[in-house]
């Protein structure tokens, strides 16, 4: 589990606009459903 953590935090987190894009992602409240494609991992909001 840390590996994948490391590994994502490498991948994805590497650069403040890359962290900034999956940031605004998260937190935004007009995304109930989809997907961040980053890198190399893809995040998915499930709201219900």
């Amino acid at each position: 589990m840390k590996n994948l953590i490391d590994s994502f935090l490498e991948d994805e987190i590497s650069d403040q606009e890359y962290y900034d894009g999956i940031y605004e992602f998260i937190v935004s409240f007009n995304i109930r459903c989809g997907e961040y494609e980053g890198n190399r991992f893809i995040i998915k909001a499930l709201f219900a």
